[in-house]
C-alpha cells in the first residue's frame, strides 16, 4: 500500500495495524506535483525539521518498506515544466538528494527512492523508463488507449496506473437528487475532480458492454470496467514476472464522495475493483496469456517455496455442458510462474460457451478464473435464475442455471461486505458466500451482468 505524497502521513495506529496485518507501507514524504523554493532557508529549515520527525517516528515499524521523497516531481521536470527548466532541477536535486536523502540515511536503514516514479541515477533524464526501477503508466485512461494495451508494457514495478468509475450507487444517492443522476449534470461534474473524466467512463464503458439503460446500470458497468481493465493489467504483469516483480493500482480510497480511481467509496463500500483484487492479488492465481493464437494457461505462485499444482481447463456450453477438458500437473517455482496448458482455441465458439480454468492445490482450489475472447456486449448472455440458498444469517450458497456473469449481491445495509462479489458463476457449483455480518435476507439484492445484457 503507499502513501501518496499529496495526502498526510497517518498515524502510528495505521502502521500498527500494518506491521500486525504484512502489508508493506510504500511512504512518500509530503510533496507532490510541485517544485519547491529551496533558496528559502526558512522553508527548507521546516523540510529538514519534518523529515528528521517523520521518520524517527516511522523507523521502527517493519511494514516501512521504503522512503519516497515525492510523487511525481522528478517526472514533472523532465516531462511537463517547459520554463526554468535548470531553476527546477536545482530546486530538486537540493531537497530531495542533498537535503532529504542524508536524513533517510541518518535516521533509518530504510531504502530511499528520491521520487515515484524514478530510474535512478542519473536523475532528472529520463524517470519513467520501462526497464528501471518503478513506472507510472497512464496511457490507457489518460491517453485513451484500449485495455489491451496494458498487455503491451512489461515495467519492472509499476507503482500507478488506474481506472475511474462511479461510487457505489447507494453514495451516489447521498449526494445527488433523482433529477441529477446524469452523468453530466451538474452534480456529477462536481464530484468529478479530473474535468474530462465524465468521457474517459462512458468511453471505456463502451469499450466492453452495451450501452447503459439508466443510471443505476451506468454506475455498475462504470466499476466493471474498471474492474476489468485493473484485472488485465495484473495477469498480464504477474504472468510475466520475473520481468515485473511489483504492482500497485491507484487508487485505494477515497477523500471525499464521487468519480474516482478508487476501489472502497468515500463510505467504506466495496467496489468491484476491490472484490477483484482479491483474486487477482491471490497468492496463487491461474490465468490466461491470449497475446498471440494460441492460450497458455498461466499457473503462478507467490510464496515462498515451490509449489505442486494441479491445473484444469473446461471449455463449457452456457448450460455447463462441458465440451473440451485438458488438465496438467505442475511444479511451480517459489515466487514463478509456469505455463501449464497450451490450449489451441481456434474451434471454440466463444458465443455461447465459455473457458473455465482452475488451479488445485492438495486437492483444492486456490485459483479460478473465466475466459473469452470476446467482449461481454458481442455476447448474447443467457437469461439465467441465480438460486440463493440461506444457510445462516451469515452464509448462503450461490448457484446458477446458465452460465453468470458479475453476480451482484447488495444488502441493502450499511457496512456489510461479501467473501466474493460481482463474481462469475458456471451451473453445477455451488458457491459459499459469507457475509461480515448477519443480514436480512429478506432485503438481499441480486442481479448480475446477464440481466442488463439482455
Amino acid at each position: 500500500i503507499r502513501v501518496w505524497g499529496g495526502g498526510y502521513y497517518l498515524d502510528d495506529y495505521f502502521y500498527s495495524l500494518c506491521d500486525e496485518k504484512g502489508i508493506l507501507v510504500f511512504q512518500d514524504m509530503m510533496f507532490a506535483c510541485a517544485s519547491y523554493d529551496t533558496d528559502d532557508e526558512k522553508f527548507l529549515s521546516s523540510i529538514k525539521e519534518e523529515a528528521h520527525d517523520v521518520l524517527r517516528r516511522l523507523r521502527y515499524h517493519p511494514s516501512i518498506l521504503l522512503i519516497c521523497g515525492s510523487n511525481e516531481n522528478e517526472m514533472a521536470i523532465t516531462n511537463w515544466v517547459r520554463f526554468s527548466k535548470e531553476l527546477f532541477k536545482k530546486n530538486w536535486m537540493k531537497q530531495y538528494i542533498e537535503t532529504i536523502k542524508p536524513i533517510v540515511l541518518e535516521e533509518t536503514s530504510l531504502y530511499y527512492l528520491a521520487s515515484s516514479p524514478t530510474s535512478g541515477e542519473p536523475y532528472l533524464v529520463y524517470p519513467n523508463d520501462m526497464n528501471k526501477m518503478d513506472v507510472h503508466y497512464w496511457e490507457v485512461w489518460h491517453g485513451n488507449l484500449p485495455f489491451e494495451a496494458f498487455k503491451t508494457i512489461n515495467p519492472r514495478f509499476l507503482s500507478e496506473f488506474g481506472c475511474q468509475s462511479f461510487a457505489n450507487y447507494e453514495t451516489v444517492l447521498k449526494y445527488a437528487n433523482s433529477d441529477e443522476l446524469d452523468l453530466f449534470s451538474p452534480t456529477m461534474m462536481h464530484h468529478q475532480k479530473n474535468r474530462t473524466c465524465n468521457d474517459k467512463i462512458l468511453n471505456y464503458i463502451n469499450s466492453l458492454y452495451k450501452e447503459p439503460k439508466d443510471f443505476r446500470q451506468l454506475v455498475l458497468k462504470s466499476q466493471l470496467s474498471q474492474a476489468e481493465g485493473i484485472k488485465m493489467c495484473a495477469e498480464h504483469l504477474r504472468a510475466i514476472r520475473p520481468i515485473n516483480s511489483g504492482l500497485m493500482y491507484w487508487q485505494l480510497n477515497d477523500c471525499w464522495p464521487g468519480q474516482s480511481w478508487s476501489s472502497i467509496d468515500y463510505y467504506m463500500n466495496l467496489k468491484a475493483l476491490h472484490y477483484y483484487s482479491k483474486r487477482f492479488y491471490n497468492k496463487y492465481l491461474v490465468c490466461v496469456d491470449d497475446r498471440d493464437f494460441l492460450l497458455r494457461v498461466m499457473a503462478i505462485n507467490d510464496d515462498i517455496n515451490e509449489v505442486n499444482c494441479f491445473v484444469r481447463l473446461e471449455v463449457m456450453n452456457f448450460k455447463g455442458k462441458n465440451l473440451i477438458t485438458e488438465a496438467q500437473t505442475v511444479i511451480v517455482p517459489a515466487s514463478g510462474n509456469k505455463v501449464a496448458i497450451s490450449f489451441d482455441d481456434s474451434a471454440v465458439d466463444y458465443t455461447n460457451s465459455i473457458i473455465y480454468i482452475t488451479m488445485f492445490v492438495n486437492k483444492k482450489i486456490v485459483s479460478s478464473n473465466f475466459y473469452s475472447r470476446l467482449k461481454p456486449k458481442d455476447i448474447k448472455l443467457p437469461n439465467s435464475n441465480i438460486n440463493v440458498k440461506q444457510i445462516s444469517g451469515l452464509e448462503m450458497i450461490v448457484s446458477v442455471d446458465y452460465y453468470t456473469k458479475n453476480i451482484y449481491l447488495n444488502a441493502n445495509e450499511e457496512g456489510v461486505y461479501f467473501s466474493d462479489n460481482y463474481f462469475d458463476l458456471v451451473p453445477g457449483i455451488n458457491y459459499l458466500v459469507t457475509s461480515n455480518k448477519p443480514i436480512d435476507f429478506s432485503l438481499l439484492e441480486v442481479t448480475s451482468l446477464n440481466k442488463e445484457e439482455l
